[in-house]
């Protein structure tokens, strides 16, 4: 899977983006590096 971490610009908190579905999670999906 392409997740990669990303700061939410409003919040400056972590989030995790998957590149190949456009999803966009708070937690870090199982199975991602960290």
């Amino acid at each position: 899977m392409e997740w990669v971490e990303i700061i939410e610009p409003r919040t400056k908190e972590h989030m995790y983006a998957n590149l190949t579905t456009g999803e966009c999670v708070w937690d870090p999906p199982p199975g991602v590096p960290v």
